[in-house]
């Protein structure tokens, strides 16, 4: 089983050349040493490609294994439920992934997983790697208590102590285009650099009890914060490494905007 590439040509690039130049050149932004486990925004690559390049700049050659998990914007993923599909590879216009399959994988949900941009966004900067590592992708739209999200990391640390791990989370989506603009635009940056950190330093149940209690519009929240609980077992330390918007991008001041954080764990 393939999974295509379904976004290519509308939210990046399908020419090679010209996707290799973006990817290169978001690579020159910020160089941080090589980490393990990341928190990644998926929004077009023209947005979150600089937010994306951190983890691949100074990648760790020693991971032969890694594991994309995002959130569902398509279709419904009960609560609690991890879905991942058996894919053999996964086409890139940069040439094919190998993939590797998780246990409990089901070929049924390969149409969801199929047209999820929140783990396509990241496989060209896999694919542009000298030695990409094998592939495996997986969907979790909420935990329900820390209880599952333990049960959860417990399931993926007894299938390999090896397997890093990419959390796709973009951050707040801020203003009336997004039903969500009670907080100042000042307000929101801050909420989302300090929720960032909370994740970055292990401190989950805070996390959580934010993740949970609150109005937001973080939307891979619950990968985020399985991502960080799995990085704070293994004794990982934690980095956020930038924090923008849209608006940074595109040289807008004010209105409707995405939030992006990056955070990595060593």
């Amino acid at each position: 089983m393939i999974r295509q590439s379904a976004f290519a040509g509308s939210w990046y690039p399908d020419d090679p050349v010209i996707l290799r130049r973006l990817i290169e050149r978001s690579k020159e932004t910020k160089k941080v040493p090589p980490a393990r486990f990341a928190l990644l925004p998926h929004a077009g690559l023209s947005y979150s490609a600089m937010g994306i390049a951190p983890f691949f700049g100074d990648f760790d050659q020693s991971v032969t294994r890694l594991l994309i998990v995002g959130p569902s914007h398509y279709a419904h993923v009960p609560v609690d439920r991890i879905i991942t599909v058996p894919f053999a590879s996964y086409e890139t216009p940069l040439g094919s992934l190998e993939g590797f399959a998780l246990h409990g994988a089901k070929a049924a949900h390969a149409p969801t997983l199929q047209r999820e941009h929140s783990i396509e966004m990241i496989l060209p900067f896999i694919a542009e790697l000298k030695s990409p590592p094998k592939v495996s992708t997986a969907l979790i739209n909420h935990f329900s208590s820390l209880k599952t999200l333990d049960e959860a990391s417990d399931s993926l640390i007894g299938q390999d102590e090896g397997l890093s791990i990419i959390a796709s989370s973009d951050f707040t989506h801020y203003g009336p285009r997004f039903g969500f603009s009670a907080l100042s635009e000042k307000e929101v940056k801050e909420r989302d650099v300090r929720v960032a950190h909370l994740l970055a330093d292990g401190k989950i149940e805070e996390a959580f009890s934010f993740f949970t209690g609150n109005h937001h519009t973080i939307c891979g929240w619950a990968s985020a914060l399985l991502a960080a609980n799995i990085a704070k077992r293994k004794g990982m330390n934690g980095e956020v490494v930038s924090y923008y918007t849209s608006n940074d991008v595109a040289g807008r001041d004010g209105g409707d905007f995405v939030a992006y954080a990056t955070v990595l764990w060593r």
